[in-house]
């Protein structure tokens, strides 16, 4: 009898034993669990701190050009580095005035324009440019983007002809000559994008035209973002 209840005992305890190992299993799956999420969480946390800090950097480099330009603008087109903290961005300028504007500008120019940024069919697309402003109805509100959209511009041609092409301008160009002492009155884009440590695919644009009015020096026209892996290369980016 004692035998017996020596071996009910024994079977009793290794029933115990296994629930415990069975409830310890669970509990470990569950605290992996837990820990996979606060580490998932974590690294959202640190990838939204870096784009934060990311778009701080272009906001500041565009900021930082356009005071330098402001003060001593020199040539224009311009391409510059700026390290702030840890990030070097890269900021390019561009005239938009010395652009074709697509509002005004004759088929044979806007034509010309694309062709010079190594466009390919550069009289075709200027033809369907053409087409597609005479069914806008109100200019005030037209984007380049707009009337891109319309003549189903590719992705891989989308940096050449904005390089080209513009809706702004003015009657006075104080960049015209190339280098100037003042910009007051000029039209400028600066795109920004981060080059090292890491190349970033952002890209951000903004455009002012500069007043001259020490109260407002410059009025924001456009600011966009936009992911460099969907522009493509010109012949001649810089002009």
């Amino acid at each position: 009898m004692v035998q017996g209840g020596r071996i009910t005992r024994d079977r009793e305890s290794g029933f115990a034993t296994v629930a415990a190992i069975g409830i310890c299993a669970a509990l470990a799956t569950v605290l992996v669990a837990l820990l996979q999420v606060s580490l998932s969480q974590a690294a959202r946390v640190d990838e939204d701190v870096a784009r934060q800090r990311e778009s701080q950097a272009l906001r500041s480099a565009i900021a930082l050009e356009l005071a330098s330009l402001s003060h001593a603008p020199g040539a224009i087109p311009s391409t510059n580095r700026r390290i702030l903290e840890d990030l070097t961005v890269e900021v390019r300028v561009t005239n938009e005035q010395a652009k074709a504007n697509i509002l005004v500008a004759e088929p044979q120019l806007i034509a010309a324009s694309l062709s010079e940024k190594g466009v390919k069919g550069p009289d075709a697309l200027a033809g369907q440019i053409v087409d597609a402003r005479k069914t806008v109805a109100d200019f005030s509100t037209l984007s380049l983007e707009a009337v891109l959209q319309k003549v189903g511009l590719r992705a891989d041609e989308w940096d050449c002809v904005t390089s080209a092409l513009t809706v702004y301008g003015s009657s006075f160009d104080p960049l015209a000559s190339g280098a100037s002492q003042s910009i007051d009155g000029g039209i400028v884009t600066l795109q920004a994008q981060i080059v090292a440590p890491r190349a970033s695919d952002i890209v951000r644009e903004r455009t002012f035209i500069v007043t001259g009015d020490p109260a407002a020096p410059v009025l924001e026209l456009a600011d966009r973002q936009v992911r460099a892996s969907s522009r493509g290369r010109c012949v001649n980016a810089e002009g």
